[in-house]
C-alpha cells in the first residue's frame, strides 16, 4: 500500500462524506494521483462524490479570494510601480530592459517575505543593503536562499544599490495587487494566514481536511 492508498484508507475509516472533505497537497499531480486512489478503493462508493482537491497554490488562491497573476504580467506592474516610487525619491528610472533581471529576483523575494510572514515594515526601515534580509529570516534555510541569491555579481550589485526604494516598492506593489484582488502566492499566502488569524470560521466551509505530502512549510503554510 503506496503512500496515498494509506491516506484514503484513513479517510474511509473516519467514514466522513468525502463530499465535505477537501485534500490539499503541494502539487496537481498528486492530487491526479490521490483521486486515482480514491477510485481505486474498494469500500469507496460509486458513483464517487470526491473531495475539493487542490494544490496548495490552489487552495490559498481560493481562500484569499485573489486571482494568481501571471509571472511576466507581474513584472510589468513592478516596473511601473518602480518607475513611480523612483520618480518621487528623485532617481532616474532604469529602462525596462535593464529592470526585468532585477525585477524577477525582487518579485521572488517579496514571494519569499511573504510566504515567512517577515514583518515588512521592521524589514525595509533597517534594509541598507539587501543582505540584511537574512537578519530577519525566519528559519536557516530561508538565510541560505536569500544569502545565496546575493553574491557579488554584477545584475546584484546593482540590486543592492536599489535596495533603498524596495520598501515604498513594495508598499506600493502589493498595495495595488490587494486592490486589484490579484496576487503572487506569497502574498495571497500572508492574506490568508492573516485573514485565519482573525476569524478561523474560514475554513469551516470544509468539516474536514486533509494536508498531505509536504515535506517543509514556511511559517505562513504553518499558520494556515
Amino acid at each position: 500500500m503506496n503512500f496515498l492508498d494509506r491516506i484514503v484508507d484513513d479517510l474511509v475509516k473516519r467514514d466522513v462524506p468525502l463530499r465535505d472533505c477537501a485534500a490539499v497537497f503541494p502539487s496537481r499531480r498528486a492530487g491526479v494521483h490521490f483521486r486515482e486512489a480514491l477510485r481505486r478503493h474498494p469500500k469507496v462508493r460509486k458513483p464517487l462524490f470526491s473531495p475539493a482537491v487542490y494544490s496548495i497554490e490552489e487552495f490559498i488562491s481560493e481562500l484569499s479570494g485573489t486571482a494568481t497573476a501571471d509571472p511576466l504580467a507581474l513584472v510589468f506592474r513592478l516596473y511601473g510601480d518602480y518607475c513611480q516610487v523612483a520618480a518621487d525619491a528623485g532617481t532616474q528610472p532604469k529602462p525596462f530592459a535593464e529592470f526585468y533581471q532585477w525585477g524577477r529576483t525582487i518579485l521572488t523575494d517579496f514571494d519569499e517575505i511573504d510566504q515567512y510572514l517577515i514583518d515588512t515594515r521592521q524589514l525595509f526601515t533597517n534594509l541598507t543593503a539587501i543582505s540584511q534580509l537574512e537578519n530577519y529570516a525566519a528559519n536557516d534555510q530561508e538565510a541560505d536562499r536569500v544569502r545565496t541569491r546575493v553574491q557579488d555579481d554584477r545584475v546584484h550589485r546593482a540590486y543592492l544599490d536599489f535596495a533603498a526604494l524596495l520598501g515604498p516598492l513594495y508598499m506600493q506593489f502589493t498595495h495595488k495587487l490587494d486592490r486589484d484582488g490579484l496576487a503572487y502566492y506569497g502574498r495571497a499566502l500572508r492574506r490568508t494566514a492573516a485573514a485565519i488569524a482573525d476569524d478561523a470560521a474560514i475554513l469551516q466551509r470544509w468539516p474536514f481536511i486533509i494536508f498531505a505530502g509536504f515535506n517543509a512549510l514556511t511559517t505562513g503554510e504553518e499558520q494556515v
